[in-house]
């Protein structure tokens, strides 16, 4: 054989490698998964995210601004934050990527468990502000030991959910193959450490779960985000090291450290829950529990008969623009339905309708009662019928079981009071009013556009509602049309608490030497009909020697006292509960009391007797008045209850500007039908 037949032999044999290839081809339908094709150029399926650094995480979940708050209420040095805070940071960022903190409750976004563990950390941190840490030791004690408290509560916070990895999820790691898949063991360190470039998320099922296993593990991977000189430095002084060991170990349940957590949790929970984005992982499988519900709830509205209306007996009654519900029966009415219809599978027994209740709270479908709580306890007339006792129920707001005002009921003919009801005629029936959101200045990872940034100079960052989170390698699922009709606050709803940009840096002096109790001077004109109460007077002298000394801000986001051309408004009720918390530790006087004769609602009797002080002015027939803070847009931020107090220059001297941007609002009413021709 010469040369050109051994050259016709080899291209015969590599004719024929081609067609294979090109029926492999045929039989596969895609050219980018042969063997042959170089590797980078092999088609990479789109649910598999890129491995990110802490910078790219930071932009794409829009996280900056809360960085920047964290870094100012932990009071450290902008050198110390960066040398010891940072570094826990970095590793958190690396370990936790775009994760979600839940399949489809709260934060379920891709991201999401990053920016839960950054809203939780900026909470505690607000709240620690307030606490003694350690409690019962000396001014000098607690002064050496700050720093050392704060950053235990700081990495308490950024740790509490950082096993959800573990326990929850199912993480297959990729390298240059995105064929060739392991899983990761989140317990041997970051996704990096694996030579990981691309990641995919699973859900484990929810029958496999342990959902208390995950808060054992934080203290286990401590040292995968702290560095061993801070562990040596907070074990050098006091119990700190122990304390924070122990609530990472979820050994205590009570505690000073444990309750911050605990309750910037919640805290973190809630907003995400009202406000926060509907997205979801594509590979989330369960429909939230809410969604459920209120689907369930509308359609058994549509169907009518099972949950009668506006009769005696009734399983509820329209008034004041919402429907309040029976409690009792509508939880078992709401799972006789879901379990006849769909299924029972994730709903929760008989025996637990307080989870119920929170459900619809969390998520904004229902509102507040003035204990704070989701249930409401109430006297109805309807006609001749009077209920003999107070029935607990749940007020749903119109809005959120119709899908417009032309299928709202009509209003009972009677009426629903908080408080009991006299022998007097039967009222007509009442005008809807629209419903009011609970009052929520919501924190910097919630504020509006507009919202002042925490330094100067900072950009501001777009609400979810306003601008959602771009794909990431096409691995998200928006929220389908049927969720965004899922009972949620609206993104109009949504908007936060607008204040005015440029809070003064003034500290208004207060009007009158404070003692115990306040005793202010009463200028000229009517006096009130009752003198004030002890507690009133006690509430008045804190929240004026707060305002004045700067231990509580004013005219600012997250603000509780707010100074309008009507006078100074106290947003309600959480500024009566801080009250009530700051004064805890009370053994004796008019605020141990109230606690003593009215426990958890102690804050509402304090509510009550400040309206009847004289010092307030009442708002038509409720004490409750209602503001809202004007855009640039010239559009409304969502409304807040407030006390009004007309007369401030009986607490301050000066009193504080007005801030020009808030404005009064009223309730709409429904307007009545013209009388027939």
């Amino acid at each position: 054989m010469d040369v050109w037949d051994g050259l016709l032999v080899v291209s015969a044999f590599m004719a024929g490698v081609t067609v294979v290839r090109g029926l492999q081809q045929k039989r596969q339908g895609t050219v980018a998964l042969l063997p042959a094709t170089p590797m980078e150029q092999v088609a990479r399926p789109a649910n598999q995210i890129a491995v990110m650094s802490m910078a790219e995480l930071v932009d794409t979940t829009r996280t900056e601004r809360l960085l920047r708050s964290l870094e100012q209420r932990t009071r450290f040095s902008r050198a110390m934050f960066n040398r010891d805070c940072g570094c826990v940071l970095e590793a958190l960022a690396d370990y936790v990527q775009m994760l979600p903190a839940s399949e489809c409750h709260h934060h379920a976004q891709p991201g999401g468990l990053w920016t839960h563990l950054l809203e939780v950390a900026d909470a505690a941190l607000t709240f620690r502000g307030g606490i003694e840490m350690p409690q019962g030791a000396t001014t000098e004690e607690r002064k050496r030991l700050e720093h050392r408290w704060t950053y235990a509560v700081f990495c308490a916070a950024l740790l509490h959910d950082i096993g959800k990895p573990v326990t929850d999820l199912r993480v297959t790691l990729y390298a240059h193959d995105p064929r060739a898949g392991r899983r990761w063991a989140p317990l041997a360190g970051p996704m990096r450490t694996h030579g990981a470039s691309h990641y995919s998320v699973e859900f484990v099922e929810a029958a496999e779960r342990d959902y208390q296993a995950h808060q054992k593990l934080a203290a286990m991977l401590l040292h995968q985000f702290v560095p061993a000189r801070l562990v040596r430095w907070l074990s050098e002084e006091g119990d700190v090291l122990n304390q924070l060991l122990t609530y990472l170990s979820a050994e205590a349940a009570d505690g000073p450290l444990s309750e911050i957590i605990k309750q910037a949790d919640s805290d973190s929970v809630s907003r995400n829950l009202m406000h926060g984005p509907r997205t979801r992982f594509a590979s989330a499988r369960t429909t939230p529990l809410i969604e459920r519900l209120m689907q369930a709830l509308r359609r058994m509205l549509q169907d009518g008969g099972v949950l009668p209306l506006n009769r005696p007996g009734a399983a509820g009654w329209v008034f004041d623009g919402s429907v309040w519900f029976v409690c009792a029966r509508l939880a078992d009415e709401v799972r006789a339905y879901l379990q006849q219809h769909e299924s029972g599978q994730g709903l929760p027994g008989k025996d637990k309708n307080d989870r119920l209740f929170d459900t619809w709270q969390e998520s904004g479908a229902c509102l507040p009662a003035p204990d704070g709580g989701a249930v409401w306890r109430v006297w109805v007339q309807c006609e001749s019928w009077r209920s003999p006792d107070a029935l607990t129920v749940l007020r749903f707001p119109l809005e959120k079981l119709y899908p417009s005002p032309a299928d709202y009921p009509a209003p009972l003919r009677g009426r629903i009071s908080t408080e009991p009801l006299g022998e007097d005629a039967v009222s007509p029936p009442a005008e809807p009013k629209a419903p009011v959101a609970p009052p929520s200045p919501l924190p910097p990872w919630q504020e509006t556009e507009d919202s002042p940034a925490l330094p100067p100079a900072a950009e501001p960052a777009p609400t979810p509602e306003e601008e959602p989170m771009p794909q990431i390698d096409h691995a998200l699922q928006t929220a389908s049309a049927q969720d965004a009709d899922d009972g949620l606050l609206r993104p109009h709803e949504a908007a936060c608490l607008d204040p005015d940009p440029q809070p003064s840096t003034h500290k208004p002096a207060m009007a009158t030497t404070l003692g115990s109790p306040l005793r202010p001077h009463q200028p000229s004109g009517p006096k009130p009909a009752k003198a004030p109460t002890a507690a009133a007077e006690a509430f008045m002298a804190w929240v004026a020697d707060a305002v004045g000394s700067g231990a509580l801000k004013y005219n600012e986001d997250g603000a509780l006292v707010h100074f309008a051309a009507e006078g100074c408004l106290l947003l309600s009720p959480e500024i009566f509960k801080r009250f009530i918390d700051a004064r805890r530790d009370d053994e004796s006087g008019p605020v141990h009391s109230l606690r003593q004769s009215h426990g958890d609602k102690a804050y509402a009797r304090l509510q009550n007797e400040l309206a009847k002080s004289g010092w307030t002015r009442r708002n038509g027939d409720e004490n409750l008045h209602y503001y809202a803070f004007t855009k640039t847009d010239g559009s409304l931020s969502r409304v807040v209850s407030c006390y009004l107090l007309p007369q401030p220059q009986l607490f301050w001297n000066p009193v504080p500007r007005v801030n020009e941007r808030i404005r009064a609002v009223t309730r709409a009413k429904k307007a009545k039908p013209a009388p027939a021709a």
